[in-house]
């Protein structure tokens, strides 16, 4: 791998990443005694970190110390807190938020704002996190990254695409998200004899592909021309940033 790093992209798991990675240079790292892969380009690494804060944070130091990057990016899948963000919209936010502690962390730039809590969210705690935060968006790992980089004095930055709707209920997935991963087997077994979580389960993975596809734009974008992204992110709503990558939304009107 390159010993000049200036861009790292921290995701949770693979699949989040597969497509933007294909072709790359691939080895595996040791993050706290967990061996996990990372793939390098060019002066670009990507790391999967596994689910939840804990891992994010144990990763982001391991990244900082391996390879001293000059910006840190969180990327990965979030649940939409307000109507105007749909499935494969994309947000950069201007502040993400820890609803652990209420701490808040700058980006390097974006709009809007993102709030990491500590589960998967529903419909009635994205409506708290949008009432009390003013939140677009909520993921799972982002606060942790950006603490991390704040003490270190790396710029961060995050890029989340949307997987469900403000309305969308997500706690039956809450059982089978573990730190490695998404137990897809006993996942499977559980929705074989309650069909009447059928529609829910093809919904969430047409819509995921949907969030696949507009992460994956959103960041070759970022890898391949920073200033252009910069550009472009730096003074767009967060409705319109999501059309960016998605494709979809209007043009941009200006600052919030």
């Amino acid at each position: 791998m390159s010993n000049v790093i200036k861009l790292a992209i921290i995701a949770a798991l693979e699949r989040e990443v597969a497509p933007i990675v294909r072709g790359w240079e691939q080895k595996f790292i040791d993050i706290y005694g967990y061996r996990k892969r990372c793939w390098s380009s060019g002066t670009s690494v990507v790391v999967c970190a596994g689910v939840g804060q804990q891992r994010a944070h144990e990763c982001t130091q391991v990244v900082i110390e391996t390879f001293a990057p000059e910006v840190i990016t969180s990327i990965g899948f979030a649940g939409a807190t307000v109507p105007d963000l749909t499935a494969g919209d994309v947000l950069v936010p201007a502040k993400v938020v820890s609803s652990r502690t209420g701490a808040e962390f700058q980006s390097w730039f974006g709009a809007g704002v993102l709030v990491t809590a500590d589960a998967i969210a529903g419909r009635e705690l994205k409506a708290e996190l949008r009432r009390v935060y003013r939140a677009e968006a909520v993921d799972m790992e982002a606060a942790t990254v950006a603490e991390v980089c704040a003490a270190s004095g790396k710029k961060f930055l995050a890029i989340k695409a949307i997987s469900d709707g403000w309305k969308d209920e997500m706690e039956f997935l809450a059982p089978y998200v573990r730190p490695e991963g998404f137990r897809t087997a006993a996942f499977l077994g559980h929705i074989a004899v309650r069909p009447a979580l059928w529609g829910s389960v093809r919904k969430l993975k047409d819509q995921s592909q949907l969030a696949s596809d507009g992460l994956c734009k959103t960041v070759g974008l970022l890898i391949r021309d920073v200033a252009e992204f910069e550009r472009q992110f730096s003074a767009r709503r967060p409705m319109a940033v999501a059309g960016i990558a998605g494709e979809r939304a209007p043009a941009a009107k200006g600052n919030q």
